[in-house]
């Protein structure tokens, strides 16, 4: 899964997109392409920052 992923990342499209049918029309909304926003600031973190975020996320949902 993770080759898959950064396999969609190097196209700049959502995982899902890539096993989408050609003339299936897909739409990404805000909230998906803010969520592979997020996903890509924690692949650049470090460990520390990753747990911070988490301890954020949890106290806001």
């Amino acid at each position: 899964m993770l080759n898959l992923n950064k396999i969609a990342e190097s196209l700049e499209v959502n995982l899902i997109q890539l096993f989408a049918y050609l003339d299936e029309d897909f739409i990404v909304t805000s909230a998906e392409s803010d969520i592979q926003d997020i996903v890509a600031l924690l692949r650049d973190a470090n460990d520390e920052k990753i747990r911070l975020a988490k301890n954020v996320l949890k106290e806001l949902l």
